[in-house]
């Protein structure tokens, strides 16, 4: 138990440290169009090594350092990809949408979140604005499981009229089936 309450506080700390650092940086207004570093699903997560302790009530300089390197890589991680057909959310979302979740609830309502609901070319018109409208709504819900104000987060559809990538193969239908995370703020 203690090692959550820890675990809980560090998390805590390292938010707040980085939205501090955000205003003076600019860490996370990257162009996810170019940016494939900002893709969900592509690589490995890791949830990082936070309730490590060298002692009782300290932490390891080397892991507040490791947090903050996973904590920015994730929420520089701004693109979530689906299955063809399906609006549920793949698992090796959940620590980047807990990581956008807990940015979002440090500012305090300061900012908001878009969340931009895709689909692949097939399927009618109609049929993919709804797709995507179940994407954007899935995310956001997972948000607000996460403890994000619903006065927060806008999730909307725009189908299949944004592709991320042309042609009618595999591997561009997956690019275009996701939604895009996006800050009021940027």
């Amino acid at each position: 138990m203690k090692k959550q309450n820890f675990a809980s506080l560090a998390t805590i700390f390292f938010a707040l440290v980085l939205t501090g650092c955000a205003a003076s940086k600019g860490a996370y207004s990257g162009n996810i169009e170019d940016d494939r570093s900002g893709e969900a699903g592509l690589a490995p997560v890791s949830a990082g090594t936070a309730g490590k302790a060298s002692s009782p009530g300290f932490v390891k300089s080397s892991t507040i350092d490791d947090e903050r390197t996973s904590t920015d890589s994730l929420l520089q991680k701004r693109i979530i990809y689906f299955d063809y057909d399906k609006s549920a959310v793949r698992d090796e979302a959940l620590p980047i949408l807990h990581t956008h979740a807990e940015f979002l609830n440090n500012k305090g309502g300061a900012i908001g979140i878009v969340l931009g609901g895709h689909a692949d070319n097939r399927g009618s018109n109609e049929y993919n604005l709804a797709l995507g409208q179940r994407r954007a709504n899935a995310v956001r819900d997972i948000f607000l499981s996460y403890g994000a104000s619903a006065n927060d987060i806008e999730a909307i559809s725009f189908g299949e009229e944004q592709p991320r990538a042309q042609g009618d193969n595999e591997s561009a239908w997956q690019e275009n089936r996701r939604v895009e995370i996006r800050y009021t703020d940027e």
